[in-house]
C-alpha cells in the first residue's frame, strides 16, 4: 500500500485528496479511520484506470434518402476495441445530434449501433466523421470524412429584422437568414412602395 493522504481532521463528506494514476489497470483504494480511543475501521474500493482511447471506427458511407429528402444516413464499421460505449457523429465539425456547441460530458450524444438518420437538414454539402468513446470517456481519433449534398428546393431567405410593417426614422439594421448551405449569393433590394414594378 502507498499512502496518498493523511489528515487529523474529520471529513464528513468532502474532498480528501487527489491521485494521479501513472499506469492503466485495476487498483484498490483503502480508506481507514481511527478515533481518539484507538478504534479503527477500514473500507476498500476496486477501481480501474483506463487512459487509452479506443481504436477509431470506419465511416463507410453517407447515404441520401429518396428525393425529396431532408436527411442523410452516415453508416460506419464500429471500433474493434472491446469497451466502446457508443459513437459520436459529427456533421461539418459539430456534433450532429446536438442543438448547439457542446462543452463537457459527451455521453448524452452517444449513438448506439452502426448508423444514424440525420434529419431536418438544409440544402448544401454535409461532411461527416465519427468517433468512438469508451466507458471511461476516452475518445478515439476521428474516422475519415465523407460528404454528401442535398438539393431539394430553391434557397429559403427570410428577413428577420426589421419586422414587416416596421416604422423608423433613422438607420435600421437589416438582418437576414438563409439556412441552406449551398447558396451562391444573397441580394438585398429596395423599392418605394408606390412603385408598381
Amino acid at each position: 500500500w502507498t499512502l496518498l493522504q493523511r489528515s487529523t481532521l474529520p471529513v464528513a463528506a468532502g474532498r480528501l485528496g487527489d491521485w494521479l494514476a501513472l499506469s492503466n489497470g485495476p487498483y484498490r483504494l483503502a480508506l481507514e479511520a481511527e478515533d481518539a480511543s484507538g478504534n479503527s475501521a477500514r473500507v476498500t474500493r476496486r477501481i480501474d484506470v483506463d487512459t487509452a482511447p479506443p481504436e477509431p471506427p470506419v465511416l463507410v458511407s453517407v447515404a441520401r434518402g429518396p428525393a425529396p429528402a431532408d436527411w442523410l444516413r452516415p453508416e460506419w464499421e464500429p471500433s474493434p476495441s472491446p469497451d466502446v460505449a457508443g459513437t459520436l457523429v459529427y456533421r461539418n465539425g459539430r456534433l450532429a445530434n446536438a442543438a448547439s456547441l457542446v462543452l463537457g460530458d459527451l455521453v448524452a450524444y452517444l449513438v448506439p449501433g452502426q448508423a444514424w438518420d440525420d434529419r431536418g437538414l438544409p440544402d448544401g454539402e454535409h461532411c461527416y466523421h465519427v468517433v468512438a468513446m469508451d466507458s471511461a470517456g476516452n475518445v478515439s481519433l476521428p474516422s475519415g470524412e465523407k460528404c454528401q449534398s442535398l438539393d431539394n428546393r430553391a434557397p429559403r431567405a427570410v428577413v428577420v429584422q426589421p419586422a414587416d410593417g416596421s416604422r423608423f426614422g433613422e438607420a435600421v439594421l437589416v438582418v437576414a437568414s438563409v439556412p441552406d448551405l449551398a447558396v451562391a449569393r444573397v441580394r438585398l433590394e429596395l423599392r418605394a412602395e408606390a412603385d408598381p414594378q
